[in-house]
């Protein structure tokens, strides 16, 4: 999800528990951390809205279609 989290979300790898464990203890110890990517995260969610996903959709329906 490093496309939708843009810079705005710490990234572990999922299958990998030691890297899922440093992700969680660095946002528990690190303040400036969490503030960051909080910071981050609600800038890069304000960019997303439902009428922009319905226009993007149906786009990419019109164009697998040939419209």
């Amino acid at each position: 999800l490093g496309e939708i989290g843009e810079g705005a979300a710490l990234l572990v790898d999922p299958l990998d528990r030691a890297s899922i464990a440093a992700g969680l203890r660095r946002l528990a110890t690190n303040r400036g951390v969490r503030h960051d990517l909080r910071e981050k995260g609600l800038k890069r969610a304000a960019s997303f809205s439902w009428p922009e996903t319905g226009k993007r959709t149906l786009a990419a329906y019109r164009q697998a279609l040939g419209c």
